[in-house]
């Protein structure tokens, strides 16, 4: 069995959509906007899972995302969108473990 750690930022990166890039000092609707998980740990250890989910599916490999992350509303997001993918990467039965014992979340 293998096992890769991811060390870096997680961050919530806010895309807006426009219809043109706007001029400097200009004002533009936005037609739409998406929030989404990123930063380069985490796009990175996402790929890498997903590669090998892919490649070598029989594998026994865990992916940890180890990052600190603050504790306001869009860091909830952030941290229940990657709960799913991550959450696989940690030993025992006991749900309730899980929750304290998570890779990448430590509140102090």
């Amino acid at each position: 069995m293998s096992n890769y750690l991811f060390v870096g930022l997680i961050c919530v990166d806010k895309v807006y959509i426009v219809q043109w890039y706007p001029s400097e000092d200009s004002d533009t609707r936005c037609e739409s906007k998406r929030i989404t998980v990123g930063g380069n740990a985490t796009n990175s250890a996402l790929v890498f899972r997903q590669l090998l989910t892919k490649y070598d599916p029989e594998k026994e490999t865990k992916v940890y995302l180890h990052s600190a992350i603050s504790d306001d509303l869009l860091s909830e997001k952030a941290f229940n969108e990657l709960t799913p993918v991550f959450a696989s990467s940690l030993g025992g039965e006991n749900p309730e473990q899980k929750k304290f014992r998570h890779p990448f979340r430590h509140k102090t």
